[in-house]
């Protein structure tokens, strides 16, 4: 669910890898008898980190977004359709970059956030604000809703991958803290869409 660019590059990036070349794959691949005992040699002269080594290691610790709760890396919220996921997450923006609560846990802090919404307009997005209650909407959240992302699809999709879009935009906006994809699914059909034949981008609502 959340991420900076590391993070979401680990976590989402596994299904845009182009499958490797089957020639490059069988060069890589060891002969069996020599190159089997060599790599088992290898593989016998490992070592390996010890507790205590990592326990004396200075090593800076994870600062979570939600105190006791939401911690850097990727999250995925699932449920039936229809449940509220949508809502849930849209209350994740409002408290992760008004620096409030979330059903209860304190935000360690204000931070940016971008906000996909990937099927919304501004209609129904300012729609779910007024039924909040928010008055006054976080300024350092940014948001791309559904028309925009098939814009920024049309664009971008035939050179870039979805995760290199976001990556090169979050090397730009390095305060963005969290990025929120709702629905993921819905961000990838659209970018694939696009990529093979701008204008006809069509979505199967996930929430």
């Amino acid at each position: 669910m959340s991420a900076n660019r590391d993070n979401i590059e680990r976590n989402l990036a596994d299904e845009e890898i182009e499958a490797p070349d089957a020639k490059k794959s069988d060069a890589k691949k060891p002969d069996q008898g020599q190159d089997r005992q060599a790599l088992l040699a290898e593989v016998q002269r490992l070592s390996l980190p010890s507790l205590e080594s990592i326990r004396r290691a200075d090593t800076p610790a994870k600062v979570p977004v939600f105190a006791e709760l939401l911690y850097p890396g990727a999250w995925l919220i699932v449920g039936r359709p229809k449940i509220g996921k949508s809502w849930l997450l849209l209350q994740i923006t409002l408290a992760a970059a008004d620096g409030g609560q979330l059903l209860g846990y304190q935000a360690t802090a204000a931070v940016e956030v971008l906000y996909v919404a990937a099927e919304d307009d501004d209609a129904r997005i300012k729609s779910r604000l007024e039924a909040l209650g928010v008055a006054n909407a976080p300024t350092g959240v940014h948001v791309i809703n559904f028309q925009m992302l098939r814009a920024l699809a049309g664009r971008y999709a035939d050179g870039l991958t979805f995760i290199e879009f976001l990556s090169g935009w979050l090397d730009q906006h390095p305060k963005v803290r969290m990025v929120l994809l709702d629905t993921e699914t819905t961000c990838r059909q659209i970018w694939a869409a696009e990529m093979q034949e701008p204008g006809t981008s069509r979505i199967t609502e996930t929430d």
